[in-house]
């Protein structure tokens, strides 16, 4: 299940935040509904998020971006969302938290209460799990420990006020003492059960290695399938067919490209070494390669056969308007691709490690540019709106962009590890 780290997005919106209407106004679009995502709030998973009458909403995917409902993503932030008709703007404000008690008493409650979770706590079976509940838990006494400071403050300032008496101040506080060394040793408690249990914990490297193992075994499948399948006898059969197993192949693909962005940074941040991501980059790169053979294979099976596919004549309004894109985006690609192609480092300069960095930086946002553009042109394919003709057209004109990029990119990583000691 993919998942949706809004820890960057809880810092954003720490103070008050509106988001007025777009100037252009409100467009209609077709955005895919994402009930497969989760987002996860400093280490803690949010399962359910929902609007207002309690109705469970999902996250939405739109030319490789994804839109979290605003209402919904404020509530699991601790935010209120206010929505004004008049002026079209969405107000968030932070939720005050409210103490969970006031008094000595509820403060002996509340920490008998977070014992018996400890407890209870079943230890996750891998160490991403169990980082996760200690996330969730230390999150729980950190609020505990706050409102167990408000009483603190309370009992003091009744002493000092001459509303207690002295030796009922320090019986209050021995009890407040040893109420903080209970939540001491249920934090104690809350680490043996999950982060001190390195168990399954995995290395930049056992991470991806395995992430890609399982793309390997799901892609088995999905090739196998293709393989046994029987081209139906008429063309909207064949599409049926085709969208099914699309509905397989896709999201493999889109995984093995985000999994590739992952493998990138990790290598640029030093949690690979370069052995360890020239292993990772070729495992990714075959089954990319294999991906694309598999599409090929279900194209010629299905939708490639006969020509009573109702598509648009040649050099169709879709058809220019994707050839323009392409346009733009090889001429904006070329002067990267250029100082790629021609950089050389000097060694130990910091100076070059920046501008390796940044021009490897520029490389990346083009390519996963061509992705989006791909999966654009590829929808507007499956959906009628390009031809046979028109889409092999584009697809090569693509293609022969991301191959350049792939080989500049490739370029700056060669130099990179001859340079390796930049980072030593």
């Amino acid at each position: 299940m993919k998942k949706l780290n809004a820890f960057v997005l809880a810092i954003a919106l720490a103070g008050t935040l509106s988001v007025g209407a777009a100037a252009a106004g409100a467009q209609s679009i077709t955005a895919a509904l994402r009930p497969d995502i989760t987002v996860v709030v400093n280490g803690v998973e949010q399962k359910k998020m929902t609007d207002m009458t309690g109705k469970q909403v999902y996250p939405l995917s739109y030319e490789g971006t994804v839109y979290l409902p605003i209402r919904a993503l404020g509530d699991v932030l601790s935010h209120d969302a206010v929505w004004n008709g008049d002026t079209q703007t969405i107000t968030l404000t932070t939720k005050e938290r409210l103490p969970a008690f006031t008094n000595i008493e509820g403060a002996e409650k509340a920490i008998a209460a977070l014992e018996a979770e400890i407890t209870a706590l079943k230890s996750a079976g891998t160490y991403e799990g169990r980082a996760r509940q200690y996330a969730e838990y230390s999150a729980k006494l950190d609020d505990f420990s706050d409102d167990l400071d408000l009483v603190y403050a309370q009992i003091s300032d009744d002493f000092n006020m001459g509303r207690v008496s002295y030796d009922t101040y320090r019986a209050l506080m021995a009890r407040l003492d040893k109420v903080t060394e209970r939540r001491k040793a249920a934090m104690d408690a809350l680490e043996k059960k999950t982060i001190a249990d390195t168990s399954g914990y995995q290395t930049a490297y056992d991470y991806n290695k395995a992430r890609l193992n399982e793309l390997d075994t799901a892609l088995k499948t999905v090739e196998a399938k293709i393989s046994a399948l029987v081209s139906g006898s008429i063309y909207t059969e064949r599409v049926k067919q085709y969208n099914t197993l699309d509905k397989e192949l896709s999201p493999l693909q889109t995984q093995q490209r985000e999994l590739m962005d992952n493998i990138n940074d990790d290598l640029r941040e030093n949690r690979l070494t370069y052995s360890e991501y020239n292993t990772l980059s070729t495992q990714a790169d075959g089954l990319d390669n294999r991906m694309k053979s598999a599409r090929e294979s279900l194209e010629k099976k299905t939708i490639s056969i006969g020509d009573d596919k109702p598509g648009q004549a040649p050099g169709s309004a879709d058809y220019r308007s994707f050839a323009a894109q392409i346009a733009d985006l090889e001429k904006r690609a070329a002067n990267d691709i250029k100082n790629a192609e021609s950089y050389k480092p000097a060694q130990g300069s910091n100076n070059n490690k920046q501008a390796y960095r940044s021009l490897l930086a520029k490389l990346d946002a083009l390519d996963k540019e061509a992705d989006q553009l791909d999966d654009a042109l590829e929808g507007d394919y499956r959906q009628g709106k390009l031809t046979q003709a028109e889409y092999r057209s584009l697809e090569k004109s693509l293609d022969k962009i991301e191959d350049s990029l792939d080989h500049a990119e490739d370029r700056l990583d060669d130099l990179y590890d001859d340079d390796d000691d930049w980072d030593d």
